[in-house]
């Protein structure tokens, strides 16, 4: 399935109120790894996630904004393959920490602890989603919703040269993880936020997209997709995407 676009016509009065604004998924994530509490092992869900971003005017031709590019930036946020939004964790009563808490027994040695009844899904999550290694509470209190997301969330244009040759202006997003296990897609907003000499105002919600479904395994289960030729034609110019060890953009 493609990823689903939509665009709105800005707001604010001027010349920028004949524009029209579209974010293209250029690059989706196929596969990332639940991260759970180990954030120093968290890794990046891949290939990274990459948008384009276009400005036409009132006659559907494609202009230079280059004078509002300072004032843009994209924001990312988590949902479920459904489109229920997932960016909170919360506990529900569950067996699967007694799994959990045996495995670690075995790998570490070290006695388990009186098992608790909770894991970690979204809080508004389908049924699709699935816990990552859970939360342990600390004695009878039980853990509070957490985020789901971790890293560089709101990301701002950078114009690169595009496959096509021609300058292109991307959103790159190269270091997101997700802490839990299941089926989702990533949610962006692009916005305009208020320019500092302007009356004061609100940002300016200009247009979405939504990748595609991408999952989220466990760390044992995880395998590094391949590092795609979009991914190391933006590196090769600079763009800082992150490349395993030992690989090159080359």
């Amino acid at each position: 399935m493609p990823p689903r676009i939509f665009s709105t016509p800005p707001t604010r009065p001027g010349h920028s109120a004949l524009r029209q604004y579209h974010i293209r998924v250029s690059q989706s994530p196929e596969l990332g790894s639940a991260y759970g509490t180990n954030l120093l092992s968290r890794l990046a869900i891949a290939p990274p996630l990459i948008l384009e971003l276009t400005v036409t005017n009132a006659q559907g031709e494609e202009i230079d904004a280059g004078d509002e590019m300072p004032f843009l930036v994209c924001h990312c946020s988590l949902v479920t393959d459904s489109g229920q939004p997932a960016d909170l964790m919360s506990p529900l009563a569950s067996s699967s920490l007694v799994q959990d808490q045996k495995r670690e027994q075995r790998e570490t040695h070290e006695p388990a602890a009186e098992p608790a009844s909770t894991k970690e899904v979204p809080s508004s999550a389908s049924s699709s989603a699935t816990s990552a290694p859970p939360i342990h509470p600390s004695g009878n209190r039980q853990p509070g919703p957490v985020r789901m997301l971790y890293g560089t969330l709101v990301a701002s244009p950078q114009p690169f040269q595009g496959p096509d040759g021609r300058t292109r202006t991307y959103f790159l997003f190269p270091e997101i993880s997700v802490r839990a296990r299941g089926r989702f897609r990533l949610k962006l907003s692009l916005m305009r936020i208020p320019i500092p000499s302007a009356p004061m105002g609100s940002s300016t919600f200009l247009s979405t997209v939504s990748t595609n479904v991408f999952e989220v395994v466990s760390p044992d289960e995880y395998i590094a997709p391949h590092i795609t030729d979009l991914t190391r034609f933006l590196a090769r110019q600079g763009a800082g995407l992150l490349l395993p060890p030992g690989q090159s953009a080359d």
